[in-house]
């Protein structure tokens, strides 16, 4: 009979296996590294109305640090960028995986358009290649193309096209990023070292897929499995394909059964987390959560766990948001509480906080609310706006509370 999980534990297990159980201080930058090599993955956007995601998420879980440190850690390979999840940095020791999903290929969508792009653009592509081979780096600027119109993939040029297909095949790597730009490399001069006849098969890639998500969620639902690394390359919580795969690395000992409270259906832990299965567990971290971060990213999964409702409102028309633009979840504990709407404003120095919601059923609790106004201040700071405005606070009674505690604090 598989161990039953309550949903509390369950919560606390993904809490603690994403690294947000504790609030950590004076971060290194080899806490940069081993905190992605912990996520499996840390996933890319460009909004920058606060810092961009993949430094938040690493804010998240470190406190305040130097975004330099990312931007180092790719610069000298201990990750690299890849097609994961969507754009994402990865460990380097995901390298080899890798290399057997390009081959496989595993994302036949996206393949077919880089294949088009290159054979659309011959001449340049050839171009683009030779260059690659003689220099370290290029940037889509060194082709100097003019841009077209705007398409389904932006505004890019055709040098940025070729270059982005180039990546997707495996024929480029990133060497580093300029002001947040890719600046592009061949593989061949990224890892000299590497032949892709050492790549795994591509079934092993598979069973490193699921096993790499089970340890990085704490404990995994079937359907919360494939949308980890987005097996296949699809946005989906499809999992019956993959169940002879799960029962391969159940009988390897790498995957444990288990049941969790109301939610019916298998479920995994990793062999590494079997001591999260017993005992107490203390969440006692209180921050705030990027849009991508993987506790909120697969919105089934938020919602099942924490009956949390979750969707990004930035591609929504303004009249239409209910929360705002770039709404960042509040984690407090082992519980998702409620979600800011928040701006920094770098060049005058201040920390807009344009709305915040509490979530129904959150009653207003001065604990809460300082532990909450501490990491908001500290989210300001780490931003260099130390000025922190609110703007409105949706609930009158989380308002008056919350005045309180600001007024008591200041």
């Amino acid at each position: 009979m598989p161990t039953q999980i309550p949903r509390e534990r369950a919560r606390r297990m993904l809490i603690t296996a994403q690294g947000l159980a504790t609030t950590r201080h004076d971060a290194t930058p080899t806490d940069v590294v081993q905190t992605i090599e912990r996520m499996g993955i840390l996933q890319i956007d460009t909004i920058a109305v606060v810092n961009r995601s993949p430094y938040f998420v690493l804010w998240s879980r470190l406190g305040a640090y130097p975004t330099t440190w990312l931007d180092d850690a790719l610069r000298d390979q201990h990750i690299f960028e890849a097609w994961v999840h969507e754009a994402s940095f990865m460990p380097r020791s995901w390298w080899p995986a890798q290399r057997a999903l390009i081959r496989a290929p595993d994302r036949p969508h996206t393949r077919r358009w880089a294949l088009r792009t290159l054979e659309s653009h011959p001449e340049l592509t050839a171009h683009i290649r030779a260059e690659l081979h003689d220099r370290r780096t290029v940037r889509p600027a060194d082709f100097n193309q003019p841009r077209g119109g705007r398409g389904t993939w932006w505004d890019w040029s055709p040098a940025k096209r070729i270059l982005e297909a180039l990546f997707f095949l495996g024929d480029v790597s990133i060497a580093h990023r300029e002001k947040f730009q890719r600046i592009y490399t061949s593989v061949h001069h990224y890892r000299p070292d590497w032949h892709d006849d050492d790549a795994p098969t591509y079934h092993e890639a598979q069973l490193l897929q699921i096993a790499n998500a089970v340890r990085a969620l704490g404990v995994a639902h079937e359907r919360w499995i494939s949308d980890y690394y987005r097996m296949g390359g699809k946005y989906s919580s499809e999992y019956k394909s993959k169940r002879l795969l799960f029962a391969e690395l159940v009988d390897r000992g790498t995957l444990i059964p288990v049941e969790i409270n109301e939610l019916p259906g298998a479920a995994y832990v990793h062999v590494d987390h079997l001591a999260l299965l017993h005992g107490d567990l203390p969440v006692r971290h209180t921050t705030l959560l990027s849009p991508f971060d993987p506790i909120v990213w697969h919105r089934q999964r938020a919602e099942e766990l924490f009956d949390f409702q979750y969707r990004i409102e930035c591609y929504t028309p303004a009249p239409k948001r209910q929360y705002g633009y770039f709404t960042l979840p509040i984690l407090y504990h082992d519980r998702l509480v409620g979600r800011a709407d928040c701006k920094a404003h770098r060049g005058k120095g201040f920390f807009e906080i344009i709305s915040l919601h509490f979530e129904p059923g959150v009653a207003p609790d001065p604990q809460m609310h300082a532990e909450i106004l501490a990491t908001i201040r500290a989210c300001a700071a780490w931003h260099a706006t130390p000025e922190v405005v609110v703007r409105m606070i949706s609930d009158e009674t989380h308002t008056f509370a919350y005045r309180d505690v600001v007024a008591r604090r200041s």
